[in-house]
Formats: C-alpha cells, structure tokens, sequence
C-alpha cells in the first residue's frame, strides 16, 4: 500500500529517480528536495516490508480539477514483479480525479511499449504538440506527449492543462507563457522533423530570434540531444 513519503525516505527516493531517469528528466537534488515544502506537490512511496527499502515511488502535483503524474518508478530489485499497474490503480484510487503524464512520441519500440502500458490501465494518448521545459539550468526541452484519464480530451482542456504545468511545474510566468507557447510550435516540428538516425553523440542547436522576447527568455537557445527521444519517461 502506498504511503506519504516520510521525509528521511528522500534520499532513498533520489537514488531511485536518478536510477530511473535520464538527466533532462529530474532537478538536482536541491531543487527536488525544495519540492517537498510546496503544497501542490506530493510525494508516496511503496515501502518493501521485508526490509527498510522503498520499492517504488510516485510524485504527484495535485491541481484544483486534476492530478498530474510527474515521476513513477520502481527500484531496480523490485521490478518484474507486476507493481507497475498495481500502483496506478492504487493512485487513481487516492485521487479520484482526473490525472495526466508525460510520454515520449511513439518513434520507438520502447515508446510505443509504455504507451500501450498506460493504455491498457485507463489513460488516453493526446495527440497535441507539447514541449517540457527543461527542469534545471543546463538540463533541455522534450518534446513529449500527454495521455489523460477518463478519454482523450478537447484542445481547450490541453490549453488549460498545459498552461498550469507550465506555469506551476516549470515556473514559467504567467506573462511569458504566451510567448514560450509560440515557439514551443517551432521546438516540437523541429524534433518531429529529426530523424532517430542522427549519431547519439551530435548535438542539435535550435536558435529562436524575436525582439519581443523578453529580456530574461532571450535568447532562447535550445541544445537538442536527438538521444533523448529515446529516453525513458517513466520507468516502471
């Protein structure tokens, strides 16, 4: 059963998550840990009762109408065990709303995989261009899908969505979110025209110039890892 994370847990939560997900896909350590005095975000964890480990944990940022999912993982000796889909019908159970993630685009295998997954416990792809915006300083933008509870839904529902994630998750201001979500258009047709055979190692630069940026976004300079598409979101 789940519980609230107990705050001398973190570290075993951290080691997990750093464990589970590329680097574009996490704070640091000191950004994460701040998260915990934030009302909106919450932390659970599945607790292995044979011993004083963590299993699995979920982070959660639960919004006035709807939940959203941004990190799940299992510890690497805790998988295969079938606690993935237990674990969501446990959430879904807890919050009784409706909750949204992120997924990669279906380019690969291992994308298309954990879409099906999430299909197959009650959540619907949207197939809407969405960007997350990198996490920390030095960390990139991916371009990502949302999948939702209770069907897919209209693009005014993605607007509002989005714009709470973009505002409250990634701190983007309220003032400047018209602006990001106008190259964020430009951001995700550049990665759809990328192609998955670029060499890991190549580094992809976007550069987007307008002189109504405002001073503190400009310039939006994105270094794009083509890599990255085939990073795993959620690792369960």
């Amino acid at each position: 059963m789940l519980e609230f994370m107990n705050p001398q847990q973190f570290d075993q939560v951290f080691s997990i998550m750093e464990h589970s997900f590329p680097i574009d896909e996490y704070r640091t350590y000191a950004e994460q840990k701040c998260l915990l005095d934030n009302p909106k975000y919450k932390l659970y964890t599945l607790p292995d009762t044979q011993n004083s480990q963590i299993s699995a944990f979920v982070s959660i940022w639960q919004f006035s109408d709807f939940a959203y999912l941004e990190h799940f993982a299992v510890s690497a000796a805790a998988r295969c065990q079938g606690l993935g889909s237990s674990i969501l019908n446990e959430i879904k159970h807890i919050l009784s709303c409706q909750i949204c993630l992120e997924v990669e685009l279906p380019k690969t295998d291992l994308a298309k995989r954990r879409i099906a997954f999430y299909k197959r416990n009650g959540f619907a792809l949207n197939d809407y261009p969405y960007i997350q915006p990198a996490l920390s300083k030095g960390r990139h933008p991916l371009p990502l899908l949302l999948m939702t509870t209770d069907g897919t839904i209209t693009p005014d529902r993605f607007a509002y969505i989005k714009t709470t994630l973009y505002q409250h998750v990634y701190n983007i201001s309220p003032s400047d979110i018209n602006t990001y979500l106008g190259y964020e258009r430009v951001l995700f047709q550049e990665f759809q025209n990328r192609s998955l055979s670029c060499p890991i190692t190549s580094i992809c630069e976007l550069t987007i110039v307008s002189s109504s940026v405002p001073r503190k976004c400009s310039p939006l300079r994105y270094c794009i890892p083509p890599r990255r598409l085939d990073a795993t979101r959620l690792s369960t």
